[in-house]
């Protein structure tokens, strides 16, 4: 089964990604997108790994 887009941009990364892109745009420079992205994506690698660390371990 597919998602549909409108859950896609209510729910989940998509969702996620547009909030830091706001959120870029609205500090004046002060915040990076780049940098916000790079970030996002470390901490959802680090919470994947640990979830199947734990899941191994279990």
């Amino acid at each position: 089964m597919r998602p549909s887009p409108i859950s896609l941009l209510s729910d989940g990364p998509a969702l996620r990604i547009l909030e830091l892109a706001v959120a870029a745009q609205e500090s004046g420079g002060k915040l990076s997108l780049g940098d916000e992205i790079r970030r996002y994506i470390r901490v959802v690698t680090i919470d994947t790994i640990d979830d199947h660390t734990q899941r191994e371990h279990s």
